[in-house]
């Protein structure tokens, strides 16, 4: 957990992460080590995202400050999926896709879903959409090399309130799966 330990429950089997206003609190499974993986969840805010957006990431074969992860940028208006590499912190867009009639409102859920493969050039996909409807192909594909690391996998969920949010947003994650591939 990368802030105070308040910030985030665990009650029959969901966990919640509470956003203030500007805040970035992240979650992290750690010990958990494979090449290749399947990552998927369920997600659910009870508010609405207003004004600069909420963020949401779910990561992939993290290593100190470098991953791989799915981010999704949800406003008022709409939401856009980003492939993301981040290296020592700073981040590249490896692929991005606006999502057309999706919009997160409070109390529904989505599911995103992330998987990396290979142990030369990694192979990156990543779809969301709402729960309670077909899952979707693959909307972003991306091949990325070099990986930010060469064997391990930890899963995160890290999420971030705009500043000028007057309530904290609580990010529910349900249903977490990772599964090793090959």
């Amino acid at each position: 957990m990368t802030t105070a330990s308040s910030t985030f429950a665990a009650a029959g089997g969901v966990g919640t992460l509470q956003m203030a206003a500007g805040s970035g609190p992240s979650a992290y499974l750690q010990g958990v080590s494979a090449l290749s993986v399947d990552l998927i969840s369920t997600l659910g805010c009870d508010k609405a995202p207003t004004g600069g957006g909420t963020f949401t990431s779910a990561v992939v074969r993290r290593i100190g400050t470098s991953d791989y992860r799915v981010k999704v940028r949800a406003t008022a208006s709409g939401t856009v999926l980003d492939l993301v590499r981040t290296v020592s912190g700073g981040e590249t867009v490896l692929a991005t896709q606006a999502l057309t009639g999706v919009l997160l409102t409070a109390g529904e859920t989505f599911q995103p879903r992330l998987q990396a493969q290979g142990s030369g050039t990694t192979t990156l996909q990543a779809k969301f959409w709402e729960s309670g409807t077909s899952e979707p192909g693959w909307t972003l594909t991306s091949t990325a090399r070099p990986r930010p690391c060469r064997t391990r996998v930890e899963w995160a969920s890290t999420a971030t309130c705009p500043l000028r949010r007057p309530t904290p947003i609580t990010l529910r994650v349900y249903d977490l799966q990772a599964t090793q591939l090959g």
